[in-house]
Parts: structure tokens; C-alpha cells; sequence
């Protein structure tokens, strides 16, 4: 069963907070709770300088890791998303400062790969600021998806490597996940219902006197 709320209650995780409205209410939420709000499908950061490479990297080893989740613990909250909030500290929401989606995927995509996981950003300004929160969010993992693995060297990452998205935390798969996530990628993708529509039999007319 989906919860309709983290156990400190007030954060929404029946839904993903694809627009502004729905992440800034989300943001508003987690800033009360702060750390305590970290599960595997919610990670939070404080105001790192996006511009550097090495926040970056950190970007992409949450994506990757919450793409390597497995589809039914993912479904547990945020409809599969995985969320990482970038901009709330233990003073509140402070927001980060503006920065191009070009610039942020440049640094980030080599990690993923053409075929990697796919993202996107929502971004929430902040009030009385020039800076905003951004909200990641990661697309659900899918049964018949093999692990994904990283693509380029950074600052905690490496390259063929298999990151794992855990409670509070991203890290290395271990032997036992990494055999979860090769079994989730040789199960059969769920394929989308196809339905064809035919006559089968005779088709006799039927005609009705109203006399």
C-alpha cells in the first residue's frame, strides 16, 4: 500500500510534483522535517554551488541511483519518482542560484549515457530571492531495465560502477541488490495492452416492426 504521508506526516507522496504548485508545496513540507525526511525516494541538499562539476556529479549519482531501484519498492511513494530537493537547509529554504538546464545536463548526462535514466527539473522560486529550489525528478524504474551503470569519472563516481539508491543514502550496489536489479532487467517488460477489434461468427440483421 502507497502511504498518503512520510511517517512524520505532512509531505504528499501519493503524487510526483511535476509542476511548480505541487513541488512548492512539497518543498514547503520537507523543510519542516529537514533530513528526517530522507527515504529512497527523497534526498535533500543544501546549497551547493551547482556551477562546480563535483556538485554535479552528485546530481547524477542520486539519478542514477534512483533509477536503480526495483519498480515495486520505487511505487512506495511519488508514483515511482525518484525526488532530490536541492536548496533547503537546516535554516530553511535558502534556493540555490539560477542555472541553465544546458549547463547542468552537460555535466551530468555523460554519467548517465545516451541510454541512461531519463530526469527533469522543476524549479521553485524562492521568495524575497533571486535563487529558486530545484526539485530533480528521476523517472520510475521498470521491470525489464538492466542496472545502470555510470558512465564517466567524478568526483564519487566511477566509471562501470553500479550506484544504488537506499534509505538516506546512494552508494555502490552490493552482491545481493546487484543480483535484484540483473533479475529485474532480464524480467519481461510490461508491454503495452494491444487490442484488436473483429466480427467472429455470422452477423445477422435485425429488423423490428414497430406495428
Amino acid at each position: 500500500m502507497i502511504p498518503d504521508e512520510d511517517p512524520s506526516g505532512g509531505i504528499d507522496l501519493t503524487r510526483v510534483p511535476r509542476g511548480e504548485l505541487a513541488a512548492a508545496q512539497l518543498v514547503a513540507a520537507v523543510a519542516d522535517y529537514g533530513d528526517l525526511a530522507e527515504h529512497h525516494y527523497l534526498e535533500l541538499k543544501g546549497p551547493p554551488d551547482l556551477a562546480s562539476k563535483g556538485n554535479k556529479a552528485k546530481v547524477a549519482k542520486f539519478i542514477l541511483g534512483a533509477a536503480n531501484r526495483l519498480p515495486d519498492r520505487a511505487a512506495e511513494a511519488f508514483e515511482g519518482y525518484g525526488v532530490m530537493i536541492i536548496g533547503i537547509t537546516p535554516s530553511g529554504v535558502e534556493g540555490v542560484p539560477p542555472i541553465e538546464m544546458l549547463a547542468l545536463s552537460q555535466v551530468i548526462q555523460p554519467f548517465l549515457g545516451a541510454a541512461g535514466p531519463r530526469w527533469d527539473v522543476v524549479r521553485v522560486p524562492v521568495e524575497g530571492s533571486t535563487n529558486h529550489v530545484m526539485v530533480i525528478l528521476v523517472d520510475p524504474p521498470q521491470m525489464g531495465q538492466p542496472p545502470f551503470i555510470c558512465r564517466a569519472n567524478g568526483e564519487g563516481l566511477q566509471s562501470g560502477r553500479i550506484y544504488y539508491r537506499g534509505d538516506g543514502e546512494t552508494r555502490e550496489a552490493t552482491a545481493d541488490e546487484l543480483d535484484l536489479l540483473l533479475a529485474r532487467g532480464a524480467a519481461p517488460s510490461l508491454a503495452p495492452v494491444d487490442l484488436d477489434v473483429a466480427v467472429i461468427g455470422n452477423v445477422v440483421p435485425l429488423t423490428v416492426d414497430a406495428r
